[in-house]
This record gives structure tokens, sequence and C-alpha cells, in this order.
């Protein structure tokens, strides 16, 4: 199996949009222009993508060329990624027309501190306190579907738990939407 190597820009029509200029889409055509209406980048649809072209000096602005970035407008613009991977990123020219001031730190960025937060572990002991009688308090489960089907062609089961007795019941079931019968056949002795 051979692999082709494809590398893409990829451009941000919010982030055009936000720097003042307009974007339009007409005839597989992508055109870019500033405040004035002065068109500053042109891109012709090949294979359903608007590729730019950065091989040829008429498919990239020279007045969008050279921008300077700080880390943390770097960080915010490739997606969230590592000052390390900006960094290779420039270093190794796959990112051209930006001069990095590769002496800024990133600020806290609050979308991945976001993306790291866990949920609160569960406790593995119970809180609070049991039912008082049997059937008072049933918990349920269900699983599936099961990549193998049972001898009997069930791929889920369900599961009843009673909070006073810890007793447990368990339905086999070839559909999901046999789990109302399975309620039905529960029985508290």
């Amino acid at each position: 199996m051979s692999y082709t190597h494809i590398m893409l820009t990829l451009v941000s029509v919010g982030l055009i949009d936000e720097g003042g200029y307009m974007v339009t889409f007409k005839g597989s055509t992508c055109i870019i222009c500033d405040a004035a209406h002065t068109m500053v980048g042109c891109f012709l649809k090949r294979e359903g993508l608007y590729q730019v072209d950065t091989n040829h000096a008429e498919s990239v602005s020279t007045s969008l060329a050279d921008a300077s970035l700080s880390m943390t407008d770097a960080h915010w613009c490739l997606g969230h990624i590592s000052p390390d991977a900006v960094r290779l990123l420039c270093k190794s020219g796959i990112i051209t027309g930006i001069t990095l001031h590769l002496g800024t730190e990133i600020a806290t960025c609050n979308s991945c501190a976001y993306a790291k937060m866990t949920c609160k572990p569960v406790s593995k002991g119970r809180s609070g306190k049991h039912a008082d009688s049997p059937g008072g308090d049933v918990h349920t489960d269900m699983w599936g579907p099961s990549p193998v089907k049972s001898l009997g062609r069930k791929q889920y089961y369900i599961s009843f738990t009673d909070d006073k007795a810890c007793y447990m019941w368990v339905y086999l079931l070839a559909l999901k939407s046999e789990a109302l019968k399975a309620t039905f056949n529960l029985s508290p002795g």
C-alpha cells in the first residue's frame, strides 16, 4: 500500500471575516477581498476543496504575508496545539508566511483547561441509606448490543437490583424494545 503526501493550507473563513476581509464563493472559485473591495486572493475548487496554491505568488496576498503572531495567537489559530508543535511547524517550513515571536509564552487558555477537566470520581461506597423494604428502590442497567449473539439469539441484557435485599434479576433480550416487558416480569419474592 502506498501513501501520497498531500500538503494543504487550511484557511479559516471566520478569522478572515474578523480581520475585516470578505470571502465570496461563486462558480467553483473562492475570492478574498479587503475592506476596499480589492482582491487579495483567488482560489479554485479542486476535488471538492478550495485549495490554496502556495507555489504561485498570485494566490497568496502580499498584504497577508509575513503576519506576526505571538505564541498565544498561533496556539489559538492552529487548533490549540502545543507550543512545541507550533515551533516545530514553523522551523520545518510546514507553516510559512508568519513570523512567530518565540520569546512569548502561551497565556492561560481557558478552552484547553476546560477540555482537560475531568468528572469528579464516583465513590465506591454508598453515601445515602438503603431502601426500607424489598422493592422499595430498584436499580436497573441495560447493556448491548453484544458483538456475538447468545445461543437463544439474544444480544442485550437488562438487570434489576433490589436496593434492600441486593437481590438481582437479569433478563436476556433480543431487542432493546423488550426492556419494558422485562420490567413486568419482576417478582419481589
